[in-house]
């Protein structure tokens, strides 16, 4: 199998558009986690994708069961220690 074409690229691009567009008055956040390119990695950004109530019940549970942040990879939510 090739890798796809840049005009592949693209058309997947508006395709992962359109598909935000259609859920944005459903979505939580301000984002959805799901459509973060791995090189979108900062704190507001996975901070934008959950509403306060969820993220504040994810950093519970971070501080929790990964206070030493072992799964720190991808779109971290860090424990508040």
């Amino acid at each position: 199998m090739a890798a796809p074409s840049p005009a592949q690229l693209e058309g997947g691009k508006r395709s992962l558009a359109t598909i935000k567009q259609a859920l944005q008055p459903d979505m939580l956040g301000e984002t959805l986690i799901n459509f973060l390119d791995a090189g979108e990695i900062a704190p507001y950004l996975t901070r934008a994708a959950y509403t306060p109530g969820n993220y504040a019940r994810l950093r519970a549970l971070e501080d929790r069961y990964d206070a030493k942040n072992a799964f720190r990879f991808n779109h971290n939510i860090a424990p508040s220690s």
